[in-house]
């Protein structure tokens, strides 16, 4: 019981790495362009929050708290001028947050992980 038990936490500890690996590779998706922030002005987002992913993937552990994925970007929130690019981080942090938090091993099989909350 006691094995199985520890395994069950390691199986944990793998899928919450492998989840919040598989969804810092989603960047914010950039916004239509307006007269202040056009597809030029919105790279240096796509570059932060990849050089942001990379440290976190690099220094990520199965209890990596939300505190510290907020330390890594909101920084960047910071330096941005346009309302629509600060709009687009948040959302993809708290994404990020939210479907780390509900990761969980789906019941009955061990191989397959699923999010709470979809399908």
């Amino acid at each position: 019981m006691l094995l199985c038990t520890a395994l069950g936490l390691v199986r944990l500890h793998l899928t919450r790495l492998a989840t919040l690996k598989e969804l810092l590779l989603s960047p914010p998706h950039p916004h239509p362009p307006t007269k202040n922030c056009d597809f030029e002005q919105q790279k240096p987002l796509a570059c932060a929050w990849a050089l942001g992913a990379a440290y976190l993937a690099w220094e990520a552990n199965p209890d990596l708290s939300n505190a510290s994925i907020q330390r890594v970007f909101r920084p960047l929130k910071d330096q941005m001028t346009c309302a629509l690019c600060q709009d687009a981080l948040v959302t993809v942090r708290a994404t990020l947050e939210r479907s780390r938090a509900h990761t969980k091993l789906a019941r009955g099989d061990p191989k397959y992980i699923r999010h709470v909350g979809s399908k």
